[in-house]
């Protein structure tokens, strides 16, 4: 396995640009796995996975790292063919959080629907806010925060710090526990 490769070829870039063969490749970084373990480990199809495997394979992103024989045909062991795969900005035809964006915003619009009493506009003195009103009887498993806040540089770098953090924590305490929570943090500055 390599440590890094600069992927060049539009096709391959298009990989890492989609979801579930995205996930496909990151999963095979870590660990070698069979077609089954893979589809076990990732909760997919095993004739999709195949389909992917195959786009994946071609394009020199996984190999075959080894084979185990047995009756018939022999089990294929999988291993992507690098530690870190390098996208350039040129190559990037949309960023990989916007499926796990539409995937978060789909999820709370069912849940708020499900558990929302109605929605406050107001005023804090300096800016405008706009709160949530939750049901008090509806089940309480999302949260959706906002904050329109002037930083100073200090203050800007203090909070993304913190963010980084915060989902730093919350990763280490393991990826197989169920049930699954989609948690996005993020901070853009607006003006200037």
């Amino acid at each position: 396995m390599l440590a890094q490769v600069t992927i060049t070829d539009r096709a391959a870039a298009a990989v890492f640009a989609a979801p579930l063969p995205a996930k496909i490749v990151q999963t095979l970084i870590g660990e070698e796995m069979t077609l089954a373990r893979l589809a076990r480990a990732i909760d997919v199809p095993l004739s999709l996975l195949h389909y992917h495997m195959s786009k994946c394979v071609r394009l020199g992103l996984i190999a075959v790292s080894h084979e185990t024989p047995r009756a018939g045909r022999a089990v294929k062991h999988y291993r992507a063919t690098a530690q870190t795969f390098f996208v350039p900005a040129a190559l990037i035809t949309r960023m990989p959080g916007a499926e796990m964006t539409r995937q978060l915003r789909d999820a709370l619009d069912h849940h708020q629907g499900r558990t929302m009493a109605g929605v406050n506009f107001t005023h804090d003195g300096r800016n405008p806010c706009t709160f949530l009103v939750k049901d008090s009887h509806g089940p309480a498993t999302a949260i959706e925060l906002w904050l329109d806040a002037g930083l100073v540089g200090a203050d800007s770098a203090a909070l993304i710090e913190e963010m980084k953090t915060l989902l730093e924590r919350y990763r280490a305490r393991g990826d197989d526990v169920q049930p699954r929570y989609l948690v996005h943090l993020a901070a853009v500055k607006v003006q200037g």
